[in-house]
């Protein structure tokens, strides 16, 4: 009995950690999602116009 006190200790433990991490992740969601945009965005406007075209391999 005293392993089975102890698989839903841990058990709780995890449920909580991805409860918490989860709830965090939601707070931070639109920082992250507008971080990421204004990165990958920023990055693709600055490739996609140096393009230049060698021979047709573009």
């Amino acid at each position: 009995m005293k392993e089975a006190t102890g698989e839903v200790s841990m058990t709780m433990i995890t449920i909580v950690a991805v409860a918490v991490i989860g709830g965090i992740l939601a707070l931070m969601w639109d920082p992250i999602t507008e971080w990421i945009q204004s990165s990958f965005g920023a990055a693709a406007e600055s490739t996609g116009g140096d393009r230049v075209d060698i021979g047709g391999l573009n």
